[in-house]
């Protein structure tokens, strides 16, 4: 379910919290003046993806008996945190981090960083999440942004993914423009009846030509769209190929596989640029192990939690059942004791 290749594991302090660590893709520019950009993505994913049918546990739980219900109950009962001093080197070693699922959290713990954010993203319901992309900017200051709204109906309700772009400037004087991208597969604008993928794009488009200059059809500033696209490099410039705009870009790709097996497109994080020579990088095992032992983590807590909250249940209704033998209840008409079996 996580996008971007793992990290390594870290052992933590308390079983019952589960840090989610560093999954991301190193991009770095080297442009015509010998000058580098290093810029990171991390398409980490907030709680209440937990919930998303491809996450691994869910159908392990589901295999073992529990409910649905249940099991959304003890994801809500799941406590995660970062760890903010891990998050906080992370981010100092690289001009510029784009992140794709930004939660109070996750903010929090960055809180002194210089963040542009969208608004909050509205989920395939049409809710409402605590969730943006972001753009945290250790080493450059923006010096303009603007914000594209990606959005279709589904269901009679409206989905978005609200972006932020910037014009960035390091302290060399180089400019960029940056974009930390969280698209929609094509697949679910297309089966709702939405607009055509190239029209889905074009508020994107609009604010990276309004922030890049363009002059003669062609961006007069170097830029990097970087994160989650939901949808393989060779797809995404299938869908976009007769745009001239698209034509521009083209995919740096940090390695064949960036998700694990459980993710719909395992080759979905990946970069677009236009201008200046980039390379990508993925940290991390080609096997995932370390995302595989962190989903056996929160396979077991949310295993144990629901098994207790079983072991709660019967308690309860043992209680009730001792309770009704001493002190039966009458019945409202014929003020009889009720008999045991009338007990739920």
């Amino acid at each position: 379910h996580h996008s971007s290749r793992p990290s390594r594991a870290k052992p933590m302090p308390r079983r019952r919290y589960l840090a989610c660590l560093p999954i991301l893709i190193i991009v770095v520019q080297s442009n015509f003046s010998g000058e580098t950009w290093s810029v990171a993505v991390w398409n980490q994913h907030r709680k209440s993806s937990y919930y998303q049918k491809d996450c691994v546990w869910m159908p392990q739980l589901l295999q073992q008996g529990y409910s649905k219900k249940d099991i959304v109950a003890a994801i809500d009962r799941l406590q995660v945190y970062y760890s903010p001093l891990e998050l906080q080197r992370w981010v100092a070693d690289h001009d510029l981090v784009a992140v794709q699922e930004a939660d109070p959290s996750f903010l929090d713990a960055l809180a002194d960083a210089d963040i542009i954010r969208g608004a909050d993203d509205r989920d395939g319901r049409g809710i409402q999440v605590e969730s943006c992309t972001a753009l945290i900017l250790p080493k450059a200051r923006c010096v303009r942004s603007e914000n594209a709204v990606l959005q279709f109906a589904m269901r009679m309700r409206t989905v978005s993914r609200d972006h932020s772009i910037a014009l960035v400037e390091d302290g060399k004087g180089q400019r960029l423009v940056v974009c930390s991208l969280h698209l929609h597969p094509p697949e679910m604008i297309r089966n709702n009846r939405g607009p055509r993928y190239k029209q889905y794009l074009e508020p994107l488009q609009q604010a990276v030509e309004s922030l890049a200059g363009v002059e003669d059809g062609l961006l007069q500033t170097p830029c990097l769209l970087l994160g989650d696209f939901n949808v393989s490099p060779e797809n995404f410039q299938q869908l976009t190929s007769t745009v001239d705009f698209w034509r521009q870009f083209h995919v740096v790709r940090p390695a064949e596989s960036t998700a694990h097996r459980s993710n719909p497109c395992s080759c979905g994080d990946f970069a677009l640029a236009a201008g200046g020579t980039w390379r990508g990088r993925a940290l991390g095992s080609d096997d995932f192990r370390a995302f595989e032992k962190h989903a056996e983590r929160v396979f077991k807590v949310l295993g144990d939690d629901l098994m207790l909250d079983r072991y709660k249940k019967a308690e309860q209704c043992c209680q009730e059942a001792r309770n009704w033998l001493l002190h039966p209840p009458l019945d409202a008409e014929s003020q009889q004791e009720l008999p045991l079996e009338q007990l739920s």
